[in-house]
């Protein structure tokens, strides 16, 4: 599994409804930060296969992005059936990774 790169509202809100865990990173072409990051959940969406990774271009869906509180990039919102379990804005490796893991467990 890799990360699938959101087109539209609609298949946004399809994949966080879906019963298993969603991680949506939402990034824009722009930041540092979110390059960084990237490949490390390209990697971890191969380990962690029952998860889905998800990849939303705020610069494309800013009003989406606005209305989720989206406010600095990277931000990782993790949903399972429609509801947040974790909402965390950094890059910082270690937490995202320790925040997908529990959401799982």
């Amino acid at each position: 599994m890799s990360v699938i790169l959101i087109e539209s509202e609609q298949q946004f809100n399809d994949l966080i409804t879906q019963e298993n865990v969603t991680v949506v990173m939402f990034s824009a072409p722009w930041c540092g930060n979110c390059k960084i990051v990237h490949p490390k959940l390209v990697k971890l969406s191969k380990e962690l296969t029952d998860v889905t990774f998800a990849k939303l271009d705020t610069t494309e869906f800013e009003d989406l992005a606005m209305e989720l509180n989206v406010a600095a990039l990277p931000t990782f919102k993790i949903y399972k059936e429609g509801k947040i379990l974790h909402d965390y804005t950094g890059s910082k490796w270690e937490k995202i990774d320790e925040l997908i893991r529990g959401a799982i467990n």
